[in-house]
């Protein structure tokens, strides 16, 4: 049933002319977007970094507030308030963020293409995917993110591959990251199950051979998604440097 849907999305496509097609994921699929504004949620981070025999604890708490949805996608305002170590008081940070209904920060001069059809390993289970493929050019350099979603599956962006290369001559690769869900309670539910549950582990390589694993632990019951996160930073002798822990501490969410 879910390849059948696929191939009739692909072939409107084609049928187009190549011209690209409506979004497939609407607001429903987004984690914050089947929610009504003015839900929020408080997320809580301690990061501890290990220096030698040295070890140092900050302390982030940010608060993200659904503001509108429309037909370009979700807007929201985030303050971030960080303390050091000794707990003081921080100051106040608010930054407004907007994405697609991909979860993506689009551009005025990123190019959105429509990518094969394709599928993924969930688990034991293959999952067919549609993908679709963002290309930008920043400072930086230049940046590809390819993502593979289904319309069908919860959380529906079920994989998300980064690639910067360097502005230089021989374009080498400067960070990549890959974000992949590792099982899904859509792919296990039974008759009368209804919660939406998954795991998404990402991994980030800089190009001074630092590397990042996040295990991440989310609930479509819970504005933005996420119920908690552990990030562990090792450096080029693969030694762990530091730990990065959030949780959802508070949040209030009414559905649409």
């Amino acid at each position: 049933m879910i390849w059948t849907n696929l191939i009739l999305i692909f072939a409107a496509f084609f049928l187009a002319g190549g011209e690209e097609i409506p979004p497939v994921l609407t607001a429903k699929e987004h984690p914050w977007g089947h929610f009504e504004p003015g839900s929020h949620c408080t997320i809580q981070t301690v990061i501890t970094t290990n220096v030698g025999s040295q070890t140092s604890k900050f302390y982030r708490a940010t608060k993200a507030e659904l503001i509108s949805v429309d037909k370009n996608g979700v807007h929201l305002q985030e303050t971030e308030t960080a303390e050091t170590g000794n707990k003081l008081p921080g100051k106040e940070r608010q930054t407004m963020r907007d994405t697609d209904f991909y979860q993506e920060t689009v551009q005025k001069e990123t190019q959105v293409r429509q990518g094969p059809l394709s599928k993924l390993m969930i688990g034991r289970k293959v999952v067919p995917c549609l993908t679709r493929i963002y290309e930008t050019k920043t400072a930086d350099g230049d940046l590809s993110v390819t993502i593979w979603y289904s319309p069908q599956v919860c959380p529906y962006v079920l994989r998300t591959e980064r690639v910067l290369r360097s502005a230089a001559a021989d374009k080498p690769v400067v960070y990549q990251c890959v974000a992949a869900v590792q099982e899904t309670s859509a792919l296990k539910s039974k008759f009368g199950r209804n919660d939406k549950t998954y795991s998404i582990q990402i991994t980030e390589k800089t190009a001074g051979n630092i590397t990042k694993i996040t295990e991440e632990r989310g609930s479509w019951d819970i504005p933005g998604g996420i119920l908690y996160s552990v990030t562990r930073e090792f450096n080029e002798k693969n030694e762990e440097i530091r730990v990065t822990v959030s949780r959802t501490a508070t949040y209030r969410g009414r559905w649409k």
